[in-house]
């Protein structure tokens, strides 16, 4: 989840809520300001901003009879940019904007759901008002990742409800002290409303967070408890063992014959343990990953390599207690008791 392209850069991205009707007729000025400060990258009013949800409308594609809902974004011509979203085709809105009122953009999952090789030039229809396809952008991830990319759809049309700024890494906190006190300035004082976009999707995964968490705690208990058990098993053989570990010793036996002979006493059952194992997990982990559109597929690799480090901990945890029988005087293993 933390390392997955979500198709849109989330660092350092800030979005500046406008909460009253004064917010929205300055938001233009509050912008042109912002991008003045060299430590703010780009800047963009629009509806909305991927993870923070986005509405959706009915739109009348061509060539189709139904209606088809469609996830919209309304947008100015630096949106784009700000996120770093990619164009795949076409072009973006015109800097002035009103050349492109009637004009919209399309994410190649809408274009690809409406069977469009060629999308530049399309119409959508939305209230008797039809709009030109004139760019395709790149999927991007708008919802969790329990849904799958949905199409979207990007106007010009007026809905001015954030301020999204793109701020440099550096002197981050410094940079929003800045955006503060322009914003304060130029809409009287009103509060400023912000969210950290990364913190936002870190808010939303943190249930998968934190159940990722209580289980590494529980695997290493379960690890640790298991070699407790491992420990005294083999602790007890070597002791009911002892006149014959001293006697093989005597007859020229060494530590690595020794070890193999306590390894090959619990590797079959350790091996017997991991077949019971792989079903059980895999049948786990298959119910929970169907929560996710995007996944990962459970290879028979993640089972070989979680033997491999079980077979790895047991030699460990024998050896500790063969190398300790070995070094011991074979003269004291045959004394009588």
């Amino acid at each position: 989840m933390h390392e997955k392209d979500l198709g849109f850069d989330k660092e350092n991205l800030v979005a500046i809520r406008l909460d009253n009707e004064q917010c929205v007729e300055k938001s233009d000025i509050v912008k042109k300001e912002l991008v003045k400060h060299s430590r703010v990258k780009h800047a963009s009013v629009a509806s909305g901003f991927p993870v923070g949800g986005l509405t959706q409308n009915g739109y009348m594609p061509e060539g189709k009879d139904q209606p088809v809902t469609i996830h919209a974004l309304y947008v100015d011509s630096d949106y784009l940019e700000t996120l770093d979203i990619d164009l795949v085709k076409g072009r973006n809105f015109k800097p002035s904007g009103y050349a492109d009122s009637n004009k919209v953009l399309i994410n190649r999952k809408l274009a690809h759901s409406l069977n469009w090789n060629n999308p530049i030039g399309k119409t959508i229809t939305r209230n008797s008002v039809e709009y030109e396809v004139i760019g395709v952008v790149e999927n991007f991830h708008f919802e969790s990742f329990h849904k799958p990319i949905g199409p979207v759809l990007f106007t010009l049309k007026p809905r001015k409800t954030y301020i999204l700024a793109k701020i440099s890494g550096n002197e981050f906190p410094q940079t929003i002290q800045y955006i503060e006190n322009q914003w304060k300035t130029i809409t009287g004082q009103n509060v400023m409303n912000y969210q950290v976009i990364n913190k936002l999707y870190e808010r939303i995964y943190k249930e998968e967070s934190n159940f990722g968490q209580i289980v590494l705690f529980f695997t290493f208990l379960a690890i640790f408890l298991a070699c407790l058990g491992l420990f005294g098993l083999t602790a007890i053989s070597t002791t009911q063992r002892t006149k014959e570990i001293g006697i093989r010793k005597v007859l020229g036996a060494n530590f690595i014959s020794l070890n193999m002979m306590l390894l090959k006493q619990y590797t079959k059952w350790i091996m017997i343990a991991n077949l019971i194992a792989w079903p059980v997990a895999y049948m786990l982990m298959k119910n929970w990953l169907q929560n996710y559109a995007y996944k990962i597929n459970l290879g028979l690799h993640y089972f070989i390599i979680a033997t491999l480090l079980t077979l790895v901990i047991s030699v460990i945890t024998i050896s500790y207690l063969a190398i300790r029988t070995a070094r011991s005087n074979p003269v004291d293993s045959l004394r009588d008791e």
